[in-house]
């Protein structure tokens, strides 16, 4: 439960600091930028090898601070120790928050790591503990609605640790909400479309092929999560179109693609294409068509909220289609099914978040309309 806590909490403590440092007033530029995560890199590397090291399980060798299974837990063995990695990770969310915290002086991106380390800790032990509460009382819910409709202990794991680290960093987003003054940008600031274009023709193909090609080459490069974001924050930080394609198409190829993966081969031959079609292509094709036209929309219209509204519906309602493929649609007349509870949750999200985005977009428009008004 401390091995958890901790590697949750660093993990999640990245996503507040990145999100911290997109949404303050301090303007990163993509120099500063491959030059912080290079140190970062480097950091990781000699975190990983003052805490996570040695490793030599032929002669029962571990790491001094080891949280996964070993032989003083199972001295009969019959298990593979697991490599671990939080304290590279953790040197490098260390050395990450002390250049933008204290030396770029940027508040919210260090506050928000705080948030995210404090959700990250809480969302997955706390998660854990839902799933090790079935293992030690089986039958605790029997003959309730609960296991009627079934739940799959590991997705409501899942789901706790979701649920508690993101109100966590939504909490802490909303306490520091004076500091959210995302910097502006000049478009004659932001990188030649030549570039952004190179970068994707970089970066794609080995986004693909460490998820559904076997090559020793990339997977040692982009198994490492470091390695992998750093070709994306750093065009973010340079590029006018890599936000858009970052945040839309890039984040869904490999997700549609293990979905195809898993459905795909199951269908009869006649079915293959349509497969494809409905759970590949469109969904990509339509977080292109959203990303490109928000890119050319910004040029006009730099209020963010409308970009904000739509990508969170239109990724929202893919994501759960693509999903609900993968574990079946919430039917609750089909009793037994073990994720049924977890669909139904997912599917009241997803209602919370259209009715939030209705509602945001309606407030917009009121407060639009009054100072319109109000000019005349």
């Amino acid at each position: 439960m401390l091995g958890l806590a901790v590697k949750g909490g660093i993990y999640i403590s990245f996503g507040g600091l990145l999100l911290g440092m997109g949404l303050s007033a301090v303007r990163y530029r993509p120099l500063e930028i491959l030059l912080l995560m290079l140190a970062a890199l480097a950091m990781h590397f000699l975190g990983a090898y003052l805490l996570n090291s040695p490793f030599d399980p032929a002669n029962q060798v571990l790491p001094t601070i080891y949280f996964s299974d070993d032989w003083y837990f199972e001295p009969e063995g019959g298990f593979e120790p697991r490599v671990e990695c939080w304290g590279g990770y953790l040197f490098a969310l260390a050395t990450i928050i002390v250049y933008t915290g204290w030396y770029r002086q940027d508040r919210l991106a260090r506050n928000l790591a705080l948030w995210g380390l404090l959700g990250g800790a809480l969302g997955f032990s706390g998660g854990q503990c839902v799933r090790a509460y079935n293992a030690w009382n089986d039958n605790a819910l029997a003959g309730t609605l609960w296991s009627r409709l079934g739940i799959n202990w590991w997705n409501a794991m899942e789901t706790v640790f979701g649920t508690v680290m993101g109100a966590a960093l939504g909490s802490g987003a909303w306490l520091n909400r004076r500091l959210i003054q995302p910097a502006s940008i000049e478009e004659d600031q932001c990188w030649p479309l030549g570039i952004e274009l190179a970068l994707v023709a970089i970066h794609l193909p080995m986004l693909i092929a460490v998820d559904f090609v076997a090559i020793e080459f990339v997977d040692a490069l982009y198994d490492l999560g470091l390695i992998m974001v750093l070709i994306p924050v750093v065009a973010i930080a340079g590029g006018r179109w890599w936000p858009f394609w970052q945040v839309l198409p890039l984040t869904m190829v490999p997700i549609a693609g293990k979905t195809i993966l898993a459905l795909v081969p199951n269908y009869v031959d006649a079915n293959v294409a349509i497969g494809s079609l409905c759970y590949d292509v469109i969904p990509v094709a339509l977080a292109m068509a959203l990303a490109m036209w928000s890119g050319q929309d910004s040029r006009r219209n730099r209020d963010g909220h409308t970009f904000v509204r739509w990508s969170l519906l239109v990724a929202s309602w893919t994501y759960f289609f693509l999903n609900y493929a993968f574990i079946g649609y919430p039917e609750p007349w089909n009793e037994g099914s073990s994720s049924l509870t977890n669909r139904l949750v997912y599917t009241v999200s997803i209602i919370g978040l259209k009715t939030l985005v209705w509602m945001s977009g309606s407030g917009k428009q009121q407060t639009t309309d009054e100072s319109k008004h109000a000019v005349k």
